[in-house]
């Protein structure tokens, strides 16, 4: 069966526009992973599949105690995509913000990021060129979010994603807005670059929880003027039963949430400082 979607993959990418062909964009897909033995083949198999060819991927296994990593290293050798998907191995755990970070620094800022956690998965196989489509057509956009459904669906719980109301985006008060900049989220590795380390962190060490906060706040400050896109369209699936996941440690989320929303606000952008 995976084989017969390389073969679907490779027909339709006859299939590109001649401008994704000649300028096409590339994606840069991070993948923060701890203990997701169960989920990971479920993960890679809906990057593998996706019929735009122009990515490479990063899989951060944060020291996983189960068989997450040794399943990841057989998949990749079993595909033969090694090619495609850069694996690390953390000797240590730092957690999901921390391996974001300093996965991103590694990239050419006029690549675009595409985060996906390492137990969840894309809703089907035209999500990267979705979003490769919308920053080719629309070099205005520096940052995409949005929209996603739960698994397993029959806890029904209701994606939070939204489009910012127009006076939130006029006055940049993002902060004191709800959040709303859930999966799938995208944006040029150069504006995440122009995030400061230390708004990252308390006390030293890179934040528990909260992490899209932290980064989509400045980010969304910083794209203002006009360079957001909300994509209503369902892309992502995202993975309700795994135990660790954020808003399931609900003191930890919270804290790390409000001291987010306390600290400045950036400065609105009004060009990519990382273009050229």
């Amino acid at each position: 069966m995976m084989r017969l979607f390389f073969i679907v993959a490779l027909c339709l990418f006859n299939t590109l526009t001649a401008a994704e062909k000649q300028k096409p964009i590339s994606l840069f897909v991070v993948i923060p992973s701890y203990n997701n033995e169960q989920w990971c083949i479920e993960n890679l198999s809906s990057i593998i599949t996706q019929t735009y060819p122009h990515w490479h991927a990063y899989y951060i296994n944060d020291c996983s105690k189960d068989k997450t990593g040794g399943m990841v290293d057989e998949f990749i050798k079993q595909y033969n995509v090694s090619d495609k998907i850069t694996v690390q191995h953390n000797e240590e755990r730092h957690g999901a913000l921390a391996n974001i970070y300093s996965t991103i620094q590694k990239a050419d800022p006029n690549t675009v990021v595409i985060i996906i956690d390492g137990d969840d998965k894309l809703a089907n196989k035209n999500v990267f060129r979705t979003i490769a489509k919308i920053y080719q057509k629309h070099p205005e956009v520096w940052l995409t979010y949005g929209n996603y459904l739960p698994m397993p669906n029959e806890r029904k719980r209701k994606s939070i994603c939204q489009e910012f109301p127009k006076e939130i985006m006029e006055q940049t008060t993002f902060r004191r807005y709800k959040y709303v900049t859930g999966h799938l989220r995208t944006f040029y590795a150069g504006l995440f670059q122009l995030i400061k380390k230390e708004d990252l962190m308390e006390n030293g060490e890179f934040l528990p929880s909260a992490g899209d906060v932290a980064t989509m706040m400045p980010m969304c400050e910083m794209a203002a003027l006009g360079h957001i896109r909300f994509v209503p369209k369902i892309l992502y699936i995202y993975n309700d039963a795994n135990p660790i996941n954020d808003f399931k440690n609900r003191p930890v989320q919270a804290h790390c949430s409000h001291l987010i929303r306390t600290r400045p606000a950036y400065k609105s952008l009004r060009k990519a400082p990382w273009k050229h």
